[in-house]
């Protein structure tokens, strides 16, 4: 695609998620402690104790049992230096809950990241991200996507705005 043609996806994006996403990220930011953003994020919840978009399916004894995980590993969450670091992290703990925890770990590493001052960047897979991908001609046969391997039209975003993208308009490539 001409690197132009992402323009309206971004507009589209800027004007309908840019301050949903930015006030979630907020709102884990302002946590007064990491144990607290520890637990809403394993729990997936924020603002009034509502279940996170994403996680909606998960059932709760699951994501309590990550909580667990989690809080166990606080320290070791607390040393981390970079996103990937709090990625694998996160994956680590909580492994044995889910077969699949992609897109798991990356929101709940995103949503702790934020109070840590960490932020990917490179794009992680997911399966909506890797439709996006794949129908954009990307690499897709790893867990994350370089953002030089991008298109130039997506490559002025942040990784988590391109992940965002991808996946929201995953059917529109």
């Amino acid at each position: 695609m001409p690197a132009n043609s992402f323009e309206r996806f971004i507009r589209h994006y800027d004007r309908y998620h840019r301050v949903r996403i930015g006030d979630e990220e907020n709102w884990f930011r302002s946590q007064p402690t990491l144990r607290d953003t520890i637990s809403w994020a394993a729990l997936a919840r924020w603002r009034g104790g509502k279940k996170l978009d994403h996680q909606l399916r998960l059932k709760n004894s699951d994501l309590a049992q990550a909580e667990d995980a989690l809080l166990g590993a606080e320290q070791a969450i607390a040393r981390c230096c970079s996103f990937d670091e709090l990625y694998s992290m996160v994956w680590r703990a909580i492994k044995h809950i889910w077969k699949n925890p992609e897109l798991y770990c990356y929101d709940t590493a995103l949503r702790i990241g934020a109070k840590l001052g960490l932020k990917p960047d490179k794009v992680y897979l997911h399966r909506g991200t890797r439709v996006g991908a794949r129908r954009l001609g990307l690499p897709t046969e790893g867990a994350t996507l370089e953002m030089s391997a991008l298109p130039e039209g997506l490559q002025g975003l942040d990784a988590s705005e391109v992940e965002d993208i991808l996946c929201l308009y995953k059917n529109d490539f």
